[in-house]
């Protein structure tokens, strides 16, 4: 099923990231390479990009190895977003960017320096929870306007499976909001819709052949089939019931 494709997917992309990262004479001391956001959550879909930077100590060069390991990547991935970001750097990202911050509470080792990877996520979970009754209106305001902009999954004739309110970016800052202590959410049930709506997201991007969140009217049908379900009016209902959830535990 879905899950096993992304976990497949996302272990095919560590051990690329983990090659290159060798061949580039990556060093195990003062340099890493991390994957963020989605691809940090392990939550790569058949088109998703892979995010990934190359992070270092301060007082550390990475030297060659900032150009070379992004080469084979090129040839392998859907599409790669990289950076290189020294330890200081990823904090201030993080300090000046909303969207930055929420893709750095989800970073996960590929190569390079365990111990430095270790201490990034920690000063970057830390620095979150410190901050965050002065981002969390911003973060509030932020999501207020694409929902405006998007609209509600729950009721949308094209559903778009990231954006709209309800949807897969909604589950994303449930998780980060919990991750401050200041308030929590039923953590099952938030992983068992966040779970189902990544399946109908893998499963659109296998029908449409290319990187979309969108479900076109002309994929209900094989969506149906792929999930087991009666016809496309219960395909439809079943995405529609996963975005009332994450609504509600939005609200």
């Amino acid at each position: 099923m879905t899950a096993e494709g992304r976990a497949e997917r996302t272990a095919e992309a560590d051990e690329q990231c983990a090659k290159a990262y060798a061949a580039a004479g990556g060093p195990d001391v003062g340099v890493a390479l991390v994957a963020v956001g989605g691809y940090g959550r392990g939550e790569l879909a058949p088109f998703s990009d892979w995010d990934v930077v190359l992070v270092h100590d301060d007082a550390v060069s990475p030297g060659s190895v900032a150009e070379q390991v992004w080469y084979p990547l090129w040839d392998t991935a859907p599409k790669l977003d990289h950076s290189v970001r020294s330890f200081s750097e990823m904090l201030s990202s993080s300090t000046g960017d909303l969207r930055v911050a929420l893709g750095l509470l989800d970073i996960r080792q590929l190569a390079g320096d365990r111990g430095l990877v270790l201490r990034l996520r920690t000063t970057m979970l830390a620095h979150w929870r410190k901050h965050a009754r002065a981002l969390l209106p911003e973060l509030r305001t932020m999501s207020v306007e694409r929902h405006r902009r998007a609209g509600e999954l729950a009721h949308a004739s094209v559903p778009d499976l990231k954006e709209m309110y309800g949807g897969l970016r909604d589950a994303v800052v449930i998780k980060a909001i919990v991750a401050t202590w200041l308030v929590d959410v039923p953590a099952v049930d938030l992983e068992k819709s966040r779970r189902a709506l990544l399946d109908v997201r893998d499963l659109v991007q296998e029908i449409g052949g290319r990187a979309t969140d969108r479900v076109a009217p002309e994929m209900w049908d094989q969506l149906a089939e792929r999930l087991e379900l009666a016809d496309a009016r219960t395909a439809q209902a079943h995405v529609r019931t996963i975005g009332r959830r994450l609504t509600h535990l939005s609200r």
